[in-house]
């Protein structure tokens, strides 16, 4: 993520989705923090392959190779701030 340099968003292109990750700076890894759609709810088959942070807005776009889409997210400062204090996910 671009705001606090600790979270990051894997595309996988195979399971339609968004992993995501929080370092730990204490174990000094990164844990498993869940994973989110990659675009619509009622779409499938987008094929997740890049996402970008806007350069100054909190906004990421991921682009979906298998559906020639761009999908926009808005980046929600609290819910990221809650991520790293969160356990890891299973």
């Amino acid at each position: 993520d671009s705001h606090f340099g600790r979270i990051a968003y894997v595309p996988d292109l195979g399971m339609d989705l968004i992993r995501q990750f929080r370092y730990d700076p204490v174990e000094g890894k990164m844990l498993s923090a869940g994973t989110m759609r990659s675009g619509p709810a009622d779409r499938k088959a987008l094929g997740p392959r890049y996402i970008e942070f806007h350069p100054t807005l909190p906004v990421a776009y991921v682009i979906n190779e298998l559906s020639s889409e761009v999908s926009v997210f808005d980046f929600d400062r609290l819910a990221a701030e809650q991520l790293l204090g969160a356990p890891a996910a299973e």
